[in-house]
């Protein structure tokens, strides 16, 4: 990691104009107090949220201030309102970091993706095949980046005006404060809580981060009289009682707000001079921000709403261009509206002018006559738009200027500009703007092709976003009013937007069935085969997967005859990956090989393989779990490994899972959980609310083998409503403690509830499995009959959920014990498939579940089975060293297999038959292929556990016990 000195604090925070801070020292307290922690390894977040010119930017600045004396490195960022480029306030810290920390040429995959994402100008290229984990890598990249800045100093990042930030960032939040949780870092954010900017989704961000340890929000009231009279006193030396009228003035006249109780007295100390006693202030905000006005002439003034149509900040050139006036003239009108506190000087070289505050600027802007505003913004964009080639970063500002130009007839434009901002906001990955962007585009246009297009391109935007409500819905509004092909183009991008939540697939087989029944269209072949494959993956979504079946090779069939190798892949790809049942899964399994073998070897170098190609092993690596191919699994192990190396710790996360999953069936229960803390840490950068029940069901499973539930024990009331939880997990819970009436309840309820479609769901073999222990656990010979058939589908193959989330072995273990309870088929066929399955995969922990099941269903048939208790005392000897307290409370169940008292092992009770039989030790040696000295030690020890003087009384003994 390269040295690195922290930055200077913004130029303003430093200026000698800033106003007295008065009358927040308990809240400035509250942010500082954290401080402590962040040094000592613990990632805060304060949120500063109150109405525009509350003082929130003032507090976050003298914060960060004083802790930057403690040794903080601070940087900030902030949020412009009505342009601000993807990924505001984060963007300038990132790339502040980014620079200090790994240097402006740093080439590796994560530097390069956050540079894809915060550079203005677009010098990154593009996601060559975007995809929904784009944004998981780009978090897990930033959280990377500040945990290794932080390694050298504590770090404080400014988000200041986050109810302006746009979807992507605020996104990302959530992740951040998770993937950064052992990390010296804190979040200080400024947030109006107040309409027209509060924001929905900022609301629903903070409300879902109140759940996170370390985040807390500050409210800021308005100043009290006190307060105010505080204020006043720094700034005059009056008496007592003319600086109390003159607060008490201010106080009403301004509410209290900061802001404009600076600028109220910035008023009155043009009006009376340093003593303000006896002025006439205006009786309202708005009245004292016109009165400014009113200082300039009307030439100079129409110049200052210009500068507040462009923006924030004024700048001259910009002025001049739009207005066309000299440049002279342009300058000295900001001198004017300077010198009339309506702007603010710049606090160093390079610097421009600016409005105070937002609400400055607002005022302005409300003084523009209606009809002259569309003008003001046509002029504006035609002046950015002479800087051609437009520099990307002013595409959005030509948008939201040729907007609000619609009724000068610039229509085209704004929708072309639009449409542009679309395409910048995607390509820096940053989705939501995207589709927000390609949807108003779509509105504006009267084109009814090009508002397909637009919508298309807005719904596989919100899919990449993984907001697929939203996708679906632009697409089946698409498929109800567009021409053939965009309906075509409209009902795959459905299926898309179905399949990934695990949607039941019967409106997309609609959808695609309608639009193949149009005739193909030139130049629409590859779409129509794609548009098969898609509508394969829906029919097995449906719930029939025959049909299935038969279109994924019919779709595979014309996709080779086309001869195109990458659309080959792709409907491969569509047909095949998403699902690992039976009737599927081979076929998968062999065709994910296809997509690695052939995409790899189309590539010249392993940086030239792109990151979809990945889903091939990882598809692989649960199949051949499944399948029960050890080397298959190694070898797409090996793949993600290189995943991992290559692309960042997006793909080391899925090979933590399989990491995860190897140790847990090996039974190595401590490495599975350091490879879980792993997993779990890169899954909170997975989702907004980072509160995911895919680490939560990994650690449930260890934890269930460990014997460690006595504490969900205490809350389990077997009440609990099966509409209010997961159902099947609350009758695994009921079986793990025994509760016999509650698991009964909830076996009949779930039985009942069953439908084909459940069958589709990535969580059915885990289900399953938890059915079938209850079955067995309550001997219910009825649900074992239901069963029977489901598992049955399964056989031959191992039972897992989602993506090694749960994994619970051999099916062919559960046919077993199913068979058992029933008394009928060949439960030691099945028992003898599960241990040859779980050998082949060296699945320890599973191998002494099949055991353990074996030997409960041989002692049931004989409670004398040596073969019964050889079996329970090697499950007791392997749960015993490795700790498998599940195991061991499974194999202690029935009396008939637990320890005994006298301490006789399995071999001296098998002795003692043979003794019983009259054979003598030669004949034991002989038959059981040891020594004669070994049967005499076996005899001594014989003796002694069962105080016998000689065989004829060892063997009365054994007789006595029922071991005969």
């Amino acid at each position: 990691m390269r040295a690195w000195k922290p930055p200077l604090l913004p130029r303003a925070w430093r200026s000698s104009d800033q106003p007295p801070f008065v009358a927040r020292e308990e809240e400035l307290d509250a942010v500082v107090s954290v401080w402590p922690d962040v040094v000592s390894g613990s990632v805060h977040c304060v949120f500063v949220t109150g109405e525009p010119g509350v003082g929130k930017t003032r507090l976050i600045a003298e914060a960060a201030t004083r802790l930057s004396v403690h040794g903080a490195a601070v940087f900030a960022g902030s949020c412009v309102a009505e342009f601000g480029a993807p990924f505001e306030p984060l963007d300038a810290p990132l790339r502040r970091l980014l620079d200090l920390v790994r240097g402006a040429t740093a080439t590796d995959a994560a530097s390069r993706l956050i540079r894809q994402a915060i550079t203005a100008d677009r010098a990154e290229p593009g996601p060559e095949a975007p995809d929904p984990g784009d944004q998981h890598r780009l978090a897990t990249a930033i959280v990377g980046l500040l945990s290794e800045a932080a390694e050298s100093r504590p770090i404080v990042i400014i988000l200041d005006d986050l109810h302006w930030a746009d979807e992507a960032a605020l996104r990302l939040l959530p992740r951040m404060i998770a993937g950064l949780e052992d990390s010296s870092v804190l979040l200080l954010g400024g947030v109006r809580s107040t309409h027209p900017d509060r924001s929905a989704v900022v609301d629903r961000v903070l409300a879902n981060l109140s759940s996170f340890e370390g985040v807390r929000r500050i409210s800021l009231r308005t100043l009290t009289l006190d307060e105010v009279l505080t204020y006043v006193r720094t700034r005059s030396t009056a008496s007592a009682t003319d600086l109390l009228e003159v607060a008490m003035r201010l106080r009403f006249l301004t509410g209290g707000n900061p802001f404009l109780l600076r600028e109220a007295w910035r008023y009155a100390g043009d009006i009376a001079g340093p003593d303000v006693t006896g002025i006439s202030l205006p009786e309202s905000v708005n009245d004292l921000l016109y009165t400014r006005l009113d200082t300039i002439d009307p030439a100079q003034r129409h110049l200052l709403e210009a500068a507040a149509v462009l923006g924030m900040d004024v700048v001259a050139d910009e002025l001049a261009a739009i207005s066309g006036e000299p440049a002279e003239t342009v300058l000295d009108a900001l001198e004017r509206a300077l010198s009339a506190g309506l702007l603010e000087a710049p606090h160093g070289a390079g610097d421009d002018l600016r409005f105070p505050h937002a609400i400055a600027r607002q005022a302005v802007l409300d003084g523009i006559p209606a009809r002259d505003r569309p003008a003001l913004h046509a002029r504006a964009a035609a002046m950015l738009e002479q800087r051609a080639p437009a520099p990307a970063r002013l595409t959005q500002r030509l948008a939201y200027h040729y907007v609000h130009a619609l009724d000068l007839g610039f229509r085209d434009e704004a929708v072309s500009y639009t449409a542009a901002a679309a395409e910048l906001a995607a390509s820096r990955i940053a989705y939501e703007e995207a589709a927000r962007l390609f949807e108003q585009a779509a509105d504006l246009t009267q084109s009814p092709s090009r508002r397909d297009e637009l919508r298309l391109a807005a719904a596989r935007n919100w899919l990449l976003a993984a907001d697929f409500a939203r996708a679906r819905a632009l697409a089946e509004r698409v498929c109800a009013l567009g021409t053939p092909l965009d309906q075509l183009r409209g009902a795959i991008q459905y299926e898309e937007a179905t399949w990934r939540p695990g949607i039941h697939g019967g409106r997309a087989v609609e959808l695609l069935m309608g639009a193949l029944d149009f005739p193909a269209e030139p130049g629409s072949r590859a779409e129509r085969v794609e548009a098969l494959a898609a509508l394969a993956r829906a029919t097995s979504f449906s719930g029939r997967l025959d049909e299935a079946r038969v279109r994924a090779a019919e779709a595979t069939r014309q996709a080779r005859a086309l001869g195109d190798a990458q659309l080959l892949l792709r409907v491969l790809r569509t047909a095949y990956l998403h699902s690992l049942r039976p009737q599927i899964l081979r076929e998968a399994y062999d065709h994910a090989g296809e997509i690695w073998t052939v995409g790899t070897a189309r590539a010249t170098s392993p940086a030239d393989i792109g990151e979809w190609l990945y889903a091939a092993p990882n598809y692989r690596a649960a199949a051949a779990y499944v399948l029960g191919d050890k080397g298959g699994l190694e070898q797409a192990e090996t793949a993600l490994i290189a995943a991992a190396a290559r692309a960042g710790s997006y793909w080391q996360y899925w090979r933590d899972c399989v990491d995860y999953g190897r140790h847990f069936i090996a039974g190595r229960l401590g490495a599975a959980r350091t490879a879980y803390r792993r997993a779990a840490r890169a899954e909170a950068t997975f989702l907004s609310d980072a509160r995911s029940s895919v680490a939560a069901q990994q650690l449930y499973m260890i934890k269930r083998e460990l014997g460690q539930l006595a504490p969900v024990r205490g809350v389990i009331t077997g009440t609990e409503s099966p509409h209010q939880h997961w159902a099947p997990g609350l009758l695994g819970l009921y079986t793990e403690f025994e509760m016999r009436r509650p698991a009964a309840r909830m076996l009949a309820w779930l039985l009942d509830q069953d439908a084909a479609v459940r069958h589709e769901s990535a969580e059915w073999p885990a289900v399953l499995a938890l059915l079938s222990e209850a079955a067995v656990f309550l001997d219910d010979r009825d649900a074992a009959a239901r069963l029977r058939p489901l598992i049955l589908e399964y056989a031959g193959l191992n039972l897992m959920s989602g993506y090694f989330v749960s994994c619970f072995g051999s099916a062919d273990r559960y046919l077993g014990q199913l068979d058992g309870l029933l008394d009928s088929g060949d439960p030691q066929t099945s028992f003898d498939a599960a241990l040859a399955l779980d050998d082949r995969l060296g699945a320890a922990l599973d191998a002494a579940h099949t055991r353990t099941a074996l030997a409960h269903w041989l002692i049931s048939r004989d409670a004398r089975s040596r073969d019964a208790l050889v079996l329970a005392e090697r499950v007791r000897a392997d749960a015993t060293a490795a700790g498998w307290a599940r195991v061991m409370r499974a194999v202690e169940r029935d009396a008939r297999l637990r320890g005994r008292a006298d301490g006789l092992t399995p071999r001296e009770i098998e002795i003692l038959r043979l003794i019983d039989q009259g054979l003598t030790n030669r004949a034991i040696a002989a038959q059981l292929f040891i020594s004669e000295h070994t049967v005499a030690n076996h005899m001594r020890s014989i003796f002694t556990k069962t105080s016998s003087s000689n065989r004829s009384h060892a063997v009365r003994y054994a007789r006595d016990e029922g071991l005969m």
